[in-house]
């Protein structure tokens, strides 16, 4: 903005230069609208400046609004070049100012890009999707479908950069962001989880992958935890789950029928963004952790021994059910 104010004083000093040394008289100039109709008896230059209407800062005034003008291609036409001179200097000017003008709105357009990269970004790839299903010529129904998906992954990519960006932070300031409502309110949903203390809710939080689906859409995802994280609702087993809720706590458990899993895959009824914990993820955090309380292994093995049996249960009920 200074820059812009600099230049654009520094053209109008110009222009009423121009004028004052073309060596032309003052009323065969851009500043013959400052003359009365009488010309007459105006031959030396103290008498054309004494005979003009304004001042030198109305001049001053009318050069730095023609400057501006002229900077921003705007292009009014009240005030125009009348000789030689000041059609080479106005020339020079819409060089200057045209170049000018294009790196001001190159910086700005730059400064609105740069302001929110993610969805920048989404709407690069949403561009890219949409000319893709036009050469691909998809079906408009699967087109829209596709398209309705685009656009509720645009809050999924920004929470996917939460994580590197708490890395960012210190140790202490992630521990408080650890402790925070949101933190614990999800991993906390799952009731063997309560005890776990702010170091490895963090852990956790950080190994979090989000996953968006499509309206009746399922969700099979074998030895993994399912955390709903977005407006929506997930139906599994006669159950509805909505936000902050979790689903599959018995990802805990080893050697569990992937068919029967398959049977009993949740199965979303809006689109809903879920975060997702792979069992592998949760022991690796468990074993490398010395802070686990006893307490918080003791609920763990607990639940794994309810949620092996209650898979037997079922499992032998279904075999029952086949003979």
């Amino acid at each position: 903005m200074l820059t812009s104010l600099m230049v654009t004083h520094w053209l109008a000093c110009i222009w009423g230069w121009t004028a004052h040394n073309s060596g032309r008289p003052l009323y065969e100039t851009w500043m013959l609208n400052f003359f009365d109709d009488d010309l007459d008896d105006l031959e030396s230059y103290a008498d054309q400046t004494s005979a003009m209407k304004t001042s030198l800062a109305d001049q001053y005034i009318v050069s730095l609004y023609f400057a501006t003008v002229t900077l921003t291609t705007v292009g009014y036409g009240d005030i125009s070049a009348t000789n030689r001179v000041e059609f080479v200097v106005l020339t020079i000017f819409m060089f200057v100012g045209g170049f000018f003008w294009a790196f001001i709105i190159g910086g700005v357009c730059g400064i609105v890009s740069n302001m929110d990269k993610v969805k920048t970004q989404y709407h690069q790839t949403f561009d890219s999707m949409n000319f893709m299903l036009k050469d691909l010529r998809v079906n408009s129904e699967i087109a829209r479908e596709i398209r309705e998906y685009m656009l509720h992954i645009q809050d999924n990519k920004r929470r996917s950069m939460y994580n590197s960006l708490i890395d960012n932070l210190s140790t202490d300031l992630q521990m408080k962001m650890s402790n925070s409502k949101l933190f614990k309110s999800r991993i906390h949903s799952v009731f063997y989880m309560k005890l776990l203390g702010d170091q490895v809710v963090l852990k956790i939080f950080k190994v979090l992958r989000g996953y968006v689906h499509a309206p009746y859409e399922k969700l099979n995802r074998p030895e993994t935890l399912h955390i709903v994280v977005s407006d929506g609702y997930v139906c599994q087993r006669g159950k509805i789950y909505v936000q902050n809720q979790s689903f599959d706590h018995d990802f805990i458990c080893f050697g569990l029928n992937p068919a029967l899993h398959k049977q009993r895959a949740a199965q979303a009824r809006s689109f809903i963004e879920v975060d997702t914990l792979p069992r592998h993820e949760f022991y690796k955090i468990l074993d490398g952790d010395f802070t686990v309380s006893k307490e918080s292994w003791k609920a763990i093995r607990q639940a794994r021994i309810v949620f092996g049996l209650l898979h037997w249960l079922r499992q032998h009920a279904s075999k029952t059910d086949e003979i």
